[in-house]
């Protein structure tokens, strides 16, 4: 017995309530199959005309051939749809859909309704045309020289509206009211901000401040700029195992996270004279956060700084619910305990305010926070622009208060602290969470014989459980930059590859070695921004004598 093809399957589908005519017309057409390609052919225009009527769809007189089955067969679909209980919006779109594909044409999709938005800055579809191009300098120029002699625009002006955004105003060409920037300018800007302790550091809020100023600077363009500074790339992170985390969530502020970590002026070259080290504090669910540094490890010292953290976090309506901390000794063998009592309420009783860590285990979320501070501080030393950490703390702080969490509706963890209960239940329900346990790390790019890489200065050991000389955020990689020789496959593992490098006789992993651009950029720019001291630094009170204290000149 032969087997129905698809398309009878789908009009016995179809057919099974149309009534009884259609069904007998459509056993009649069956036996006719047998017949030569035309009565084939005809046959389906009859059954297509019982459904949607002589006038729903025209299929020429053509040998039949597998792209016109395929094409007759979408047809039909579109028309059996029309048939169900479909929208009128969706039926119309189908039928001008089924119209054009039976003509032979694509119709175009129809521009957007409305623009993009990103980080609250409006993006036309014109000026997201031009950014997906990424110009050049030669093109930007080839316009600006059209508009000023009035000749004919390049071909890349067609997809951005034509002349309509360009304009030119003191030799520059501008897009929509922003300049257009040329390969040098887009670095320079980038490089200025990420050597400035008061602007951001990283790709995203740099690119967010550039866009603002500049018509076709795009997160790659800011991307490669950074990558080709030395500073950037030293600083670079590595590739290592991810470690099993502990996931929360939270929904109000009020949970407080401190930690302490300590610069170090033996392997970073700190000055670090008065600062024994820097206490961390933030609230959880905002990230709001200071870093504050202190003479000693001593209570009275770290309860004062822990008690201007909690007042400020009080003065802006986020009344402190609980402490989260390790079992480690640097908060001052926990004298900080009676501060938290100050702020308990008549529900919390007898229980304790403050929740340690198990033991040896951190808090990752405070932890994180050291080091996005500790990143941060790298940048300046490496490049010799600093010497004290006292200087730009108080600065970084202020910087990361003031930027925008994707993650919590593009909103600063200042705008954060002054939502009401309502405002936070809101973006709460809003809020996605996208932790799906421990992953593998993300896939580096890709290696060639050729490619100019800087080795990791770590040893296998200390990749796998680093020193005090590489715990901290001190550059990582070699300042030499070597280039790849040859590549074979590990002896005994044919899934794992070595890399040779021309001059180094050991061997390198994958991991042990960061790509980095042909051409890098090692000049520092100059220090433009003035250092911004904090409100105090927190010292210890003593009573006894020490021989410095006599400063008097007795001497006549």
């Amino acid at each position: 017995m032969r087997k129905d093809s698809k398309l009878v399957k789908l009009i016995k589908n179809v057919l099974g309530g149309p009534g009884y005519a259609a069904r007998n017309k459509f056993h009649q057409l069956k036996k006719m199959r047998a017949g030569d390609k035309e009565a084939r052919a005809q046959s389906r225009r009859d059954a297509l005309e019982v459904l949607a009527g002589p006038a729903a769809i025209a299929i020429p007189d053509r040998p039949v051939s597998k792209a016109a089955v395929a094409r007759d067969r979408y047809t039909s679909a579109m028309a059996f749809a029309d048939k169900t209980d479909m929208p009128a919006r969706k039926k119309k779109k189908r039928a001008a859909l089924a119209a054009a594909r039976s003509a032979g044409k694509r119709p175009a999709a129809p521009p957007p309704a409305v623009t993009r938005t990103g980080l609250g800055v409006k993006m036309s579809r014109n000026r997201r045309s031009m950014l997906f191009m990424n110009l050049g300098d030669n093109a930007i120029m080839a316009a600006a020289d059209a508009l000023s002699t009035g000749g004919a625009l390049p071909r890349w002006t067609r997809l951005c509206g034509n002349a309509a955004p360009l304009s030119m105003r003191s030799g520059r060409l501008y897009f929509e009211s922003l300049p257009m920037a040329f390969l040098g300018e887009k670095r320079k800007a980038a490089k200025t901000l990420y050597f400035d302790p008061k602007m951001p550091a990283t790709i995203e809020p740099i690119h967010d401040l550039l866009r603002r100023e500049w018509a076709n600077i795009s997160k790659r363009n800011v991307r490669n700029a950074l990558m080709k500074l030395e500073t950037y790339q030293r600083n670079f992170r590595r590739a290592r195992p991810v470690k099993n985390k502990v996931h929360t969530l939270y929904k109000s502020p009020g949970v407080i996270a401190v930690d302490a970590f300590f610069p170090s002026a033996r392997y970073d070259g700190w000055d670090m004279t008065g600062t024994a080290m820097v206490l961390c504090c933030m609230d959880v669910w905002s990230r709001f956060s200071r870093a504050y540094p202190c003479s000693s490890k001593k209570g009275e010292v770290v309860s004062k700084a822990l008690k201007s953290f909690l007042e400020e976090m009080a003065s802006m309506g986020a009344w402190p619910r609980r402490l989260l901390a390790d079992k480690g000794t640097d908060l001052g063998g926990w004298a900080v305990r009676p501060l938290m009592n100050r702020y308990r309420l008549p529900r919390d009783k007898n229980q304790d305010l403050i929740m340690l860590a198990p033991t040896g285990t951190p808090v990752l979320i405070v932890e994180a926070m050291n080091a996005q501070y500790q990143r941060r501080l790298a940048v300046f030393r490496t490049s010799g622009l600093a010497d004290r950490v006292d200087e730009i703390l108080w600065d970084i702080s202020e910087q990361l208060n003031r930027q925008p969490r994707r993650e919590r509706g593009n909103l600063s963890p200042l705008e954060l602290l002054a939502l009401s209960r309502e405002q936070r239940k809101v973006l709460n329900s809003g809020f996605v969470d996208r932790f799906t346990g421990s992953e593998e790390p993300q896939k580096l790019p890709p290696i060639r014989v050729g490619s100019y890489v800087r080795i990791l200065e770590m040893t296998r050991k200390e990749q796998e459980a680093p020193s005090m000389k590489h715990k901290g955020f001190r550059p990582k990689w070699s300042r030499a930059v070597h280039v790849v020789e040859y590549i074979r496959s590990a002896r005994g593992n044919a899934g794992l590859r070595v890399f040779k490098l021309l001059g180094v006789k050991v061997r390198r992993y994958r991991w042990e070695l960061l790509v980095v651009p042909k051409q890098t950029d090692s000049e520092v720019p100059r220090q433009s921004w003035k250092p911004t001291p904090p409100p105090k630094v927190f010292r210890a009170v003593s009573d006894e004598y020490r021989p410095s204290d006599d400063s008097e000149d007795y001497s006549e």
